[in-house]
């Protein structure tokens, strides 16, 4: 079919003039979206490289992607459909090298489509649909007899988009050592570069990565548990994980028994980068789904029909977690957007209209960094280093947090308490809650509103005087 891309394309399309209608306007399925989103705004305007002007703060878990919207800024002017744009080019890009490539038909595309989890990651705003490409095009490439300007492309560009790639450049760099190939030899460079760009960024910010990926990292030893977990999160992760456990044994079955070369060799690719990836990496959906074209690709040869009648019953087991957690992430597609706009934009317009040009407190803060105009303190630390020192060094607690609203001249924290447990200093006021009657996606369902200083009474006006969607209950206290 000529036009086979046309209907997984149209879906994502679809989707974003739905959420326009829905909810007025463009807004992303994460908040993450708007961090990448605000620092590239800032770098565009003002020279800097954090959430606030002026700052340095590495709060991304990707360089490359808001130095591409930074730049996309400086030339166009700042845009919230930017990032959708670059997600819908980059869905493209996909299906058409992998139709072209791996000659895959209408209902295989359709299939790469919602496996590969992309149906939530154009949505998302995010660098991930750009980090499929890349891996796409990688594997695509490297398991040619014949590599040219595409595969030096994607070899470079991908750990400079996310550091997790690591993992796929090095089972690609074992696939071609094994066959003593000299492109070998380019994968290598291109690994000890991103490695040598993690000295670059501990020179500058004192951490050898993004802060984001730091605060998120699953290397924090908290308990005896913990330690277990980390010495052992590969098979911990299959144990735990019914669609990564179901990839990995589906893989391992076609390694062993596949008579196709090229089949074998996407097979072994993936199951040395998942297994890296999984002991080293985070393995949420949208941090692995960049894996999730090995898997797919590594039965590009089969025919559909074939397929379809070659599905037996223990087959059809393993697949059934892949298909749960599929379907859950077109489901988050289409609603997380709103769930973003009736908390997360909501939030950034009562600031803006509010707080503009003072200093906030909050533990979700791209939306409202992007949108709002006021001076955010992440208490999360993802865009905040001193809150992440205080972290890391057990020192974050409620006198830390009030020294820094004072040091800050902060003058409202709107937080999820249940975040914070016996961490929120006496000195702030409670005014009232925020109840979110939609969530999807959101990290809770209720925000709690403190004034921070004589604030009380204004806080409490202006939250009674916003006009908040039907969905969002106010509960005013101290009244």
């Amino acid at each position: 079919m000529k036009y086979s891309w046309a209907l997984p394309l149209g879906i994502s399309a679809a989707l974003a003039v739905a959420g326009i209608l829905w909810n007025g306007g463009i807004i992303y399925g994460l908040d993450d979206a708007y961090i990448h989103m605000a620092v590239g705004k800032n770098c565009a305007l003002h020279g800097g490289w954090g959430i606030n002007p002026g700052e340095l703060q590495t709060a991304t878990s990707s360089l490359a992607y808001p130095a591409m919207l930074c730049g996309f800024y400086r030339i166009f002017g700042v845009s919230e459909a930017l990032p959708l744009l670059i997600n819908l080019g980059a869905l493209l890009g996909i299906l058409a090298y992998a139709k072209k490539r791996f000659n895959l038909d209408a209902p295989k595309l359709l299939a790469f489509y919602f496996i590969t989890f992309l149906p939530f990651l154009v949505a998302s705003g995010m660098e991930h649909s750009l980090h499929i490409l890349l891996a796409v095009v990688f594997i695509g490439e490297i398991t040619r007899d014949k590599r040219g300007l595409l595969f030096a492309i994607s070899a470079i560009a991908l750990p400079a988009l996310r550091y997790e790639s690591l993992a796929l450049l090095f089972a690609g760099f074992v696939y071609l050592a094994l066959k003593k190939d000299r492109d070998s030899l380019l994968v290598a460079g291109s690994g000890i570069l991103a490695v040598a760009s993690m000295a670059v960024l501990y020179f500058m910010t004192g951490y050898p990565l993004p802060i984001s990926m730091i605060v998120k990292s699953p290397y924090q030893i908290r308990s005896v548990l913990s330690i277990f977990k980390l010495v052992f999160r590969f098979p911990y992760n299959l144990m735990i994980s019914s669609w990564f456990f179901s990839e990995y044994i589906l893989s391992l079955i076609n390694f062993t028994y596949t008579k196709d070369g090229e089949s074998k060799a996407m097979a072994g690719i993936f199951l040395i980068a998942a297994a890296l990836h999984s002991q080293f990496g985070a393995m949420d959906f949208r941090y692995f789904a960049y894996l999730q074209a090995a898997f797919f690709l590594q039965f590009s040869n089969l025919k559909t029909r074939d397929i379809i009648k070659g599905i037996k019953p223990v087959t059809a087991f393993f697949m059934i977690p892949l298909f749960l957690v599929a379907s859950l992430n077109a489901f988050q597609a289409a609603t997380a957007p709103h769930d973003i706009f009736i908390q997360q934009y909501q939030v950034a317009s009562f600031l803006k209209g509010n707080y503009m040009g003072q200093v906030v407190m909050l533990n979700d803060v791209g939306t409202t960094s992007f949108y709002s105009g006021a001076r955010v303190v992440d208490l999360v630390g993802l865009a905040n280093r001193e809150v992440l020192e205080a972290r890391v060094g057990g020192t974050f607690d409620s006198e830390f947090i009030d020294g820094l609203a004072a040091k800050e001249d902060v003058a409202v924290a709107l937080v999820y308490d249940e975040w914070f447990p016996g961490q929120i200093p006496s000195s702030f006021e409670k005014v009232g809650e925020l109840v979110f009657h939609f969530k999807v996606i959101s990290g809770k369902g209720t925000i709690s509103a403190y004034a921070v200083g004589e604030n009380a009474g204004r806080l409490r006006e202006n939250l009674a005087a916003y006009a908040w969607p039907d969905e969002v209950s106010l509960e005013l206290t101290g009244t």
